[in-house]
């Protein structure tokens, strides 16, 4: 199954490892391939994060429908104002 950017927040399985997560990355390669990062949504022994792992799309499946998180309606982001690498001294 194909997914898109606006399948961010969600969360998916990996079918091979089992391993869970909430999709809060999604990369294109220039070989065409796609791939999510999943960030798991419990804690690891000592109740630390566990590190985001990155899986090929076709190898998951998505548990949850509905976003666990919601993608922001505008990008938090965007284009900066461009500095001068050599400003001129003011006088």
């Amino acid at each position: 199954m194909k997914f898109t950017e606006k399948d961010l927040g969600k969360k998916f399985r990996d079918r091979i490892t089992g391993f869970e997560g909430v999709a809060v990355a999604r990369t294109v390669w220039l070989n065409g391939c796609v791939r999510y990062e999943l960030q798991s949504t419990t804690l690891d022994k000592e109740g630390t994060v566990k590190d985001v792992q990155g899986f090929d799309e076709p190898h998951l499946e998505l548990v949850i429908e509905k976003p666990i998180v919601e993608h922001p309606k505008e990008s938090p982001g965007g284009p900066k104002p461009t500095a001068s690498r050599n400003p001129s001294p003011r006088r």
